[in-house]
């Protein structure tokens, strides 16, 4: 950033003020902002000087163009004024030469700079002047050369001119847990569209199944064919039952495999929606420079990643994509029956516990010494609630099972199309 916007950001630090303060009041900088209404016109054209009285000027924005012209200079100089702002806060004018210099800073409050070079000379009204005439140096500056993008912003753009949301009309984000959608989308791609996944040294991608939805993960290797297991989700705050339910849990490494090709679905700040060619659903979070989307895709079939990589999910899960239409409501309405008899099954036992602590708050006890053994009781009382209540957990198994084999049976189908496509359009044989 020049120094002159630096130092316009920085007026209200008293930088105007330091140079100017102490002594007679006068119609500098500082005083400038305090002036009545008619002698602040005086500013608009008049003599200046710096404070050390070594540059000396006349500065007329009586009229439109402004001009200005210094002592010892034949010239009269054209100047244009453009705006500083701060965060979206105006602070200031700066008034530009017709070749791109910079020649004074007018503050929002009333403070005039001298720009030469890397100085910034605060200016004094000496005396009243004429309006100077035609100038002899005229036109407008050229415009300030376009800001170079960051990394960031260079891939945003990238990947959004990739995105199906952006290149297809009729779709959007909600879309991408949609099976038939996405094969809409694969038939309707063109050949730049296609990309393939990047691990990068640390991948920063995520499985998941619905946009915007984070699932819950495990440092523990999934014993279910599945891929995921069920959690039993247990929150007590405050001596209360705040949240309780069944929820799946997936490996906490679940980025797709190197080269897994698939289309850009949508793009935030931070995080590209990627949609493999099976209907995978993956967070990728560009912006900490860890994995990437890459235009292209392997031209060998067989060498394409398998599909179904992961395909895990619970009953947090099967309500969204029921409604959407993806897997029958019979299925979702199974699974929330199971979830309130597993709820029920907790809440029932909790009682017990309830009544436990409150024994221990009518003891006369210390009050560390009361924390630890609630401590102990919750702890023992949760091990034995999912002990007890497993059997409701249990039943579980059978409608995610029956939906997750509906979604994979969908996506082995949409895997086809998307590879037919690949083929259509000679990305691949």
């Amino acid at each position: 950033m020049q120094r002159w916007m630096v130092l316009g950001l920085g007026l209200g630090l008293g930088v105007l003020g330091a140079a100017c303060g102490g002594g007679e009041e006068g119609p500098g900088p500082k005083h400038a902002s305090s002036v009545a209404k008619a002698e602040r016109a005086d500013w608009m054209l008049g003599r200046f000087s710096t404070l050390d009285g070594m540059v000396r000027m006349t500065i007329d924005r009586s009229a439109s163009p402004a001009k200005m012209k210094l002592d010892g200079s034949n010239d009269i100089v054209e100047i244009t004024p453009s705006e500083v702002r701060n965060r979206g806060e105006l602070e200031g004018y700066v008034f530009k030469a017709p070749d791109g210099t910079p020649m004074l800073f007018a503050s929002t409050s009333g403070g005039l700079l001298y720009l030469r070079g890397r100085d910034e000379l605060p200016l004094q009204r000496d005396a009243d002047a004429k309006p100077l005439g035609k100038a002899t140096v005229a036109g407008t500056p050229p415009p300030p050369p376009e800001r170079e993008k960051s990394a960031g912003e260079l891939a945003f753009a990238r990947l959004e001119g990739l995105s199906v949301t952006k290149r297809l009309k009729g779709f959007s984000q909600a879309d991408a847990i949609d099976t038939e959608r996405i094969a809409a989308a694969f038939a309707a791609a063109e050949k730049d569209m296609f990309v393939h996944f990047v691990l990068g040294t640390t991948p920063t991608a995520e499985y998941t199944v619905i946009p915007e939805h984070t699932l819950l993960t495990t440092s523990e290797p999934p014993k279910s064919r599945r891929g995921g297991e069920l959690g039993e989700i247990i929150s007590i705050e405050r001596d209360e039952l705040r949240a309780w339910g069944l929820q799946v849990l997936v490996p906490a490494k679940s980025a797709p495999a190197e080269g897994t090709p698939g289309l850009v679905w949508s793009v935030t700040s931070s995080r590209a929606l990627f949609v493999t060619a099976d209907g995978g659903l993956y967070a990728v979070n560009w912006w900490s420079g860890g994995s990437d989307l890459v235009a292209g895709v392997e031209p060998s079939l067989a060498r394409w990643p398998a599909p179904l990589q992961h395909t895990a999910f619970g009953p947090g899960e099967v309500g969204p994509l029921a409604d959407a239409g993806v897997l029958p409501k019979a299925l979702a309405t199974q699974a929330e029956a199971v979830q309130t008899k597993w709820r029920t099954c907790v809440s029932t036992s909790f009682d017990g516990l309830k009544k436990d602590l409150k024994a221990l708050d009518a003891e006369n006890i210390q009050w560390s010494a009361r924390e630890a053994r609630k401590k102990d009781a919750r702890e023992k009382w949760v091990a034995r609630a999912k002990t007890s209540c497993q059997a409701a957990k249990a039943e579980m198994n059978a409608p995610i099972d029956s939906a997750v084999e509906a979604r994979n049976k969908a996506r082995l189908a949409l895997y086809e199309k998307a590879k037919a496509r690949a083929v259509a359009l000679g990305l691949a044989k």
